[in-house]
């Protein structure tokens, strides 16, 4: 076992249930389940990070390329968020019919 100074943390009880559900899920140990719940997190923020790297390169070396190229592209880009917005409207939409009908579902539930 590595040499790992123990680290006190303080959280709500709803979160700690949540973490002990989710570790039981995962089959880790709750202290391993908030590890990795750290480590997705950085790693995450680290890819979000590079992406933007990513982008900002393409952007600028659509510059270089001819008037007629960037037109294409610039089309394509405007096809892509608007497909991107529709599967979005279609997501939230199928999210609030499945919600909807688990309100349901709970309110038909009689009181135990």
């Amino acid at each position: 076992m590595r040499n790992i100074a123990p680290f006190g943390l303080r959280m709500p009880d709803e979160l700690r249930d949540a973490i002990t559900e989710r570790a039981k899920r995962n089959g880790r140990s709750m202290n391993s389940e908030i590890v990795q719940i750290l480590q997705d997190a950085i790693d995450d923020a680290n890819r979000d990070e590079e992406n933007g790297k990513l982008k900002a390169q393409v952007l600028d070396n659509r510059k270089e390329l001819p008037e007629s190229y960037q037109e294409v592209l610039a089309s394509f880009d405007e096809r892509v968020a608007q497909l991107t917005e529709e599967a979005t409207k279609k997501a939230m939409i199928q999210a609030g019919l499945e919600l909807s009908l688990k309100i349901e579902e709970i309110s038909k539930k009689k009181p135990t």
